[in-house]
């Protein structure tokens, strides 16, 4: 398949997961337009229906997008388990992503909105019930010792630190000293790109 072929079966197949009830009569319009004008046509969103399946998929895509980001895996000796309650039927796709990018691992991804569980095996993803890894993901400990905390964001702040960048006379000005205070630190972060006697707690 070449790219226009591969873009156009992404947007179906995430369009395919909107929970629009006019979804599956706007694929088969764009598909005959598919069928009697050429991709370009459709890619373009010269039509109503085209611009809609652009504006399903779109939506899908930064929900999962969104949702790779921000969804918390608990290990489990070669296991990662997630669990989160998805507004779309999205918890395959991000199962999948996690199997790309972890190869090593068996992913289990629980979407409590279905009560349904993703479970890899290899590279192919199974369904079970969730019940059956509820209590598994509940009984794993995602506890840490703010020692460890700490070293984390002693990483963390190496990393996003910038000494060159720092214009600390700037920062006072905008925002003078005697009100950081009242800041946690992602505020103060923003203000002196963080101020290293803080531990990651405060930080989250």
């Amino acid at each position: 398949m070449n790219s226009k072929e591969i873009e156009f079966n992404k947007r179906l197949s995430l369009a395919k997961l909107h929970p629009d009830r006019s979804k599956e009569r706007i694929i088969q319009r764009v598909l005959l337009q598919e069928k009697n004008f050429g991709l370009d046509f459709v890619l373009s969103n010269l039509s109503e229906e085209a611009r809609r399946l652009c504006s399903f998929s779109s939506q899908v895509g930064m929900y999962i997008h969104k949702a790779e980001s921000f969804i918390k895996l608990k290990q489990f000796k070669e296991i990662l388990i997630g669990k989160a309650f998805f507004d779309f039927p999205v918890a395959k796709n991000i199962a999948e992503h996690f199997v790309r990018r972890f190869p090593q691992k068996k992913i289990i991804i629980i979407d409590e909105n279905s009560g349904k569980a993703f479970v890899s095996e290899g590279k192919r993803i199974k369904v079970h019930a969730a019940e059956k890894f509820s209590d598994f993901y509940n009984s794993i400990s995602d506890s840490v010792s703010d020692k460890e905390l700490e070293k984390l964001f002693g990483v963390f702040y190496d990393s996003q630190n910038i000494e060159a960048r720092r214009n600390k006379n700037y920062a006072l000005r905008m925002m003078p000293k005697k009100y950081w205070k009242n800041f946690g630190l992602r505020e103060a972060q923003k203000i002196e790109r963080g101020i290293p006697k803080q531990i990651l707690a405060e930080f989250c």
